[in-house]
């Protein structure tokens, strides 16, 4: 019973020392003037500041573009989305930032009928918006994508859930103008190959890693490698779901020295989600931490995992405290997890409330040994811009 009390109170001090590290940048309030981070995208750092998106939010409702400076003063709303009958609405995903130019997607609007989603490039000082690619949901084409763009030699790559001669997704390139679009892969679904990515791609030198949403030998998605080229696709494992195995991952891997790291959002002891690591050639694929559903550790892992000081961390979009999601660190090696802030109950009891933020849903961005996210709810209504301040190395 002593050890029960000692280890007890250790925890309470624990949790007590990371509410003191954590603070809130922004409050989204659901405004004209402000976002509505219903589905949260992660934070892009340049400089000092914060780029950023909203889903929804904005004179149209439709998502904005945001810059907030790392301290949490200058907040500016850089774009909203919707004005222009043609613009993609709802923006996924985080924004790649090359030189003065952020470029991103949306997962909604565009030239199609305004359900496929568009490619656009945006200065960041707020200037010169343009859309540069429609996607069309056909047969040499991508539809709705969820990940991020991804910017390699010069060109941006990144992955749609649906489009391509199967309808089961594609991996696509295109020059950062807009001009030069194609396919890479178009995925095939089936018992050997992936379909629907809901992710964002990976690099080395070499080679694009991903992972699949569906497809595999359970259809429960699929982590794959494919050359820059676009050869040498091959599948490095297949999701299957039980206790030492993922299931269904809808965030991206995250790369450190030879291994890939990423979390499923099902699958597990509890079907409620892994935190797993593989070698780049698909070799020694190990659970390492399997979330127990409800309680106090968290579950559903979404996103991708952040790396800072030889760690890992991360959010997941429920359990902890009344179901509302914890942050969480470990090593990689999968020893010493711990949860390192839970998020707050509603407090005005309608399920939109919570002082500190409720259902992180996006992943974590590590910056200046600090790390940086959104919620989808909590704060004042539509979720917030959030700071962890790491302990020092």
């Amino acid at each position: 019973m002593k050890g029960f009390v000692v280890l007890f109170v250790l925890l309470v001090v624990t949790l007590c020392h990371a509410a003191d590290r954590y603070s809130i940048l922004c409050h989204f309030e659901k405004g004209a003037n402000d976002g509505d981070n219903q589905e949260s995208i992660s934070p892009v750092v340049r400089g000092s500041a914060l780029y950023a998106a909203t889903r929804s939010g904005g004179a149209q409702n439709k998502g904005t573009l945001f810059r907030i400076n790392t301290d949490g003063t200058g907040f500016q709303v850089l774009h909203e989305f919707g004005h222009d009958p043609i613009d993609g609405y709802r923006p996924c995903g985080t924004l790649a930032a090359d030189a003065d130019t952020l470029y991103g997607m949306t997962t909604s609007g565009g030239q199609s009928n305004g359900r496929n989603g568009t490619i656009f490039r945006i200065g960041m000082n707020g200037a010169q918006y343009k859309t540069i690619h429609h996607f069309e949901g056909w047969y040499y084409n991508g539809d709705t994508p969820y990940g991020s763009l991804h910017l390699d030699a010069g060109k941006l790559h990144g992955l749609t859930v649906r489009g391509g001669p199967n309808d089961a997704g594609v991996l696509f390139r295109l020059n950062k103008d807009g001009a030069g679009f194609g396919l890479v892969y178009a995925f095939r679904g089936g018992r050997d190959d992936g379909a629907n990515p809901y992710g964002s791609l990976a690099a080395d030198a070499d080679a694009f890693y991903g992972m699949t949403f569906a497809g595999g030998r359970r259809n429960q998605g699929v982590l794959f490698r494919l050359n820059k080229d676009g050869t040498g696709y091959k599948v490095l494992h297949h999701f299957t779901g039980g206790f030492d195995n993922g299931s269904n991952p809808v965030g991206s891997l995250l790369l450190h020295e030879d291994h890939l790291y990423g979390m499923t959002y099902a699958g597990g002891v509890a079907d409620r989600g892994v935190i797993f690591r593989i070698a780049k050639d698909g070799a020694g694929f190990a659970v390492l931490r399997s979330f127990p559903g409800t309680g106090a550790e968290g579950s559903r892992p979404h996103g991708t995992l952040a790396f800072c000081a030889d760690t890992l961390y991360g959010v997941t979009r429920t359990g902890g405290r009344s179901e509302t999601g914890v942050l969480f660190s470990l090593r990689p090696d999968g020893s010493r997890f711990a949860v390192l802030l839970r998020f707050a109950d509603p407090v005005n009891g309608n399920g939109n409330g919570g002082s500190n933020g409720t259902e992180p849903y996006g992943s974590l961005t590590a910056h200046d040994n600090a790390l940086y996210g959104l919620t989808r709810r909590g704060g004042k209504g539509g979720g917030i811009v959030f700071r962890y301040q790491l302990p020092t190395p």
